[in-house]
């Protein structure tokens, strides 16, 4: 090919790209998404949509919570998990048996439809056995609940609970949205005879608990995407008016949950006609929202863009579509959804390791490696560009996050380019941690137990702050 075709073939393939929306975002466009993202989080504070916690960001010392412990509670995905979680030498550390299980029906398929909150319960302590009996040994201890899903934090003097506004993930629970978590369940633990009481409670989502030291944001980029950021109680006076939280000082910082994935801007900027209702659009974004099943098409958008679980089969669309223009070989391609294009695949081509099982032509690999850089950089400018909106509300100028999630931290450069992305836009100063890290993993004490033991510390913050 000489260099004219070759310029040619570069410019068909850009143009093919950016008809789909398969392109990187202009400096322009990542500033004017940094501020609408800050403006959308005030309005999604004043609508419920975004959440103050009530939480205090957890310390990175935890000293001051020894010899302390809370029951820690996993709810809110298929799978669940418990167990006690005391600080024992200023480390979070699961004492006696950590459980697990999943919510399945009689078959063993995963469950996530319910008739009432009854009936989750019911399976939740059929999921875990013996929680039951870990929550009457200790009828004294706290309760800290990691719930993973959208809820409005509401504090009384003796629980942190937490009105559902929402469920995801599939899950579908009537009688469950509108009422406050807390109040359900400690109504069954009474009908149940597992406690004589209302128990002391601590309910919040997965995402603030990231948040230890003097992080001010926690970042989850894995299967899902969502983040949290520590704002002044001052600042959310501002926004949601001057009784909020009355019992807090101005220059207390809350945790927000912030609910990022729903935030929907980027997308918009990609494929506004799609997302405005002309389902004629054939973009990726509207390719992979066609794919999804009813209940979740035009939502959490921005999530998916971010999210690696779509990330193999976004790559397969592109692929598709380059294949129909002619601008890679036919035989590249897999036949069907099913066919093992996963997230990995995008990572293993950005490391430069191919499989002659993926079918991928040598003469098509340097167009697929550029494709897999625009799906990476794309997300992280995505990330980025939230978190530049977010920073400000925190009233520094820095980032110290707490991340985690495999896409963040395995897909080859992304965090570089997330840091890159936001010195662009004025953020040079970007510490980002493993949300394991100061974390030990002694004994039972694995990485899947991280997040009941990040949400142990952080129910310990609250009742012995």
């Amino acid at each position: 090919m000489s260099r004219g075709d070759e310029r040619v073939a570069s410019v068909s393939l850009e143009t093919t790209l950016m008809s789909q929306g398969v392109r990187r975002f202009s400096h322009e466009e990542m500033i004017g998404l940094a501020s609408r993202v800050r403006q959308e989080i005030i309005d999604r504070l004043q609508h419920s949509q975004s959440f103050p916690t009530f939480l205090r960001p957890v310390p990175a010392d935890l000293s001051q919570f020894e010899g302390k412990q809370t029951i820690a509670l996993e709810v809110g995905g298929t799978k669940m998990r418990a167990g006690v979680v005391t600080v024992d030498q200023g480390k979070a550390e699961p004492t006696g048996e950590m459980l697990e299980g999943r919510l399945t029906d009689q078959s063993g398929q995963p469950l996530t439809r319910f008739a009432d909150p009854t009936d989750f319960f019911d399976h939740l302590f059929i999921a875990l056995p013996n929680l039951a009996q870990l929550i009457k040994d200790d009828p004294e201890a706290a309760l800290s609940i990691i719930f993973s899903f959208p809820g409005v934090p509401t504090e009384q003097p003796d629980r942190l609970d937490c009105r559902v506004t929402g469920l995801t993930k599939g899950f579908v629970i009537p009688g469950m949205i509108g009422a406050n978590f807390v109040e359900l369940f400690n109504q069954y633990l009474i009908d149940k005879g597992i406690t004589d009481r209302p128990r002391r409670q601590t309910v919040f989502n997965d995402t603030p608990v990231l948040i230890s030291g003097e992080a001010n944001i926690g970042l989850v980029v894995g299967t899902g995407y969502n983040f949290a950021v520590a704002v002044p109680v001052g600042k959310l006076r501002q926004i949601l008016g001057p009784d909020f939280a009355p019992e807090w000082d101005d220059r207390e910082t809350m945790l927000v949950n912030v609910e990022s994935g729903a935030i929907d801007l980027a997308t918009r900027l990609l494929d506004p006609e799609y997302l405005n209702g002309d389902v004629r659009s054939t973009s990726i974004i509207a390719q992979l929202d066609n794919l999804l099943p009813v209940e979740e098409k035009g939502k959490q958008m921005d999530e998916k863009l971010v999210s690696g679980k779509y990330k193999g089969l976004q790559l397969q669309l592109i692929l598709s579509q380059l294949s129909q223009a002619s601008l890679i070989n036919s035989r590249t391609m897999p036949q069907d959804a099913e066919s093992g294009w996963k997230t990995e695949l995008v990572s293993s081509i950005l490391e430069g390791k191919w499989n002659t099982d993926w079918g991928i032509d040598e003469a098509d690999r340097a167009t697929v490696i550029q494709v897999c850089e625009i799906i990476r950089d794309q997300a992280a400018q995505v990330v980025a560009s939230h978190l530049a909106g977010a920073v400000e509300l925190t009233d520094q100028l820095r980032v110290k996050a707490v991340a985690e999630g495999s896409m963040f931290w395995k897909l080859p450069g992304f965090k570089d380019k997330v840091e890159a992305y936001l010195a662009e836009l004025g953020i040079s100063t970007v510490h980002f941690a493993a949300a394991n890290d100061g974390m030990s993993e002694a004994g039972q004490s694995k990485a899947e137990f991280a997040s009941l033991k990040r949400g142990g510390v952080a129910g310990l913050a609250y009742w012995y702050r």
